[in-house]
């Protein structure tokens, strides 16, 4: 009787205390979760369209023709003075029946060739790119200064101020007839003609280049215009 006595009292204890746990030192196991897959945001990753806007370049300059033109009028200062010199030389052998160009330092041969220098020059200046039937125009006009100016300094140099008003008005007349201003007037003349010719020559050139450089533009720009705009 003793020996059931004890084993339902054991099977009393264990009823009472319930099931028994496993040791928590041991490890367990832990459910692992794969990591979402997030759709990847096209709108946020494609690039934003940039319009690129390409400044036209500028319209090409016109050249002109007028430091060059002023250039050969200069040289034409030279060849005016010679030529000048040479028929100078000649009227005086005719006079005189000897060679002499003492008259090289007078004032009837330098006054009319500063004149000539700078009336040509602003001659070309003035013109331009004008066609040579400006520059023949143009020689009457240097051929004038040079004429009235020589004959007016030649005036002023003789004290024509002084004189009373009758002497002045016959020294004014002596003066414009006087065979070397004459000769002054009419070299100029033919000087500025000829050497007009080269500047309008030149001249034509230039106009021609620019109206070739403008045309490239214009063509460039229709084709600039035509063409859709680039995009990074």
């Amino acid at each position: 009787m003793t020996g059931r006595d004890d084993t339902e009292t054991i099977v009393a204890t264990i009823d009472q205390t319930g099931p028994i746990e496993p040791n928590s030192s041991e490890p367990k196991a832990v459910a692992l979760q794969e990591p979402a897959v997030v759709a990847p945001n096209t709108e946020a990753q494609a690039p934003t369209p940039t319009v690129v806007y390409v400044t036209a370049p500028p319209p090409p300059k016109r050249k002109g023709n007028r430091l060059v033109g002023a250039a050969i009028a200069l040289v034409s200062s030279f060849v005016y003075a010679a030529v000048l010199a040479l028929v100078f030389a000649i009227v005086w052998a005719s006079i005189t029946g000897g060679a002499d160009l003492g008259f090289v330092g007078s004032p009837n041969f330098f006054i009319p060739v500063v004149f000539f220098v700078a009336a040509m020059v602003l001659l070309a200046l003035v013109l331009n790119r004008a066609g040579w039937w400006a520059y023949v125009l143009g020689s009457i006009v240097v051929a004038l200064v040079v004429y009235l100016g020589s004959a007016g300094v030649l005036l002023l140099l003789n004290n024509v101020v002084l004189e009373t008003r009758d002497t002045a008005a016959q020294m004014f007349r002596l003066a414009l007839l006087n065979p070397l201003v004459i000769i002054s007037a009419l070299v100029a003349r033919e000087v500025a003609m000829w050497f007009g010719l080269v500047i309008s020559l030149r001249g034509r050139r230039v106009t021609t280049r620019n109206a070739e450089a403008r045309a490239v533009f214009e063509r460039e720009e229709l084709e600039r215009a035509q063409r859709p705009a680039s995009r990074l």
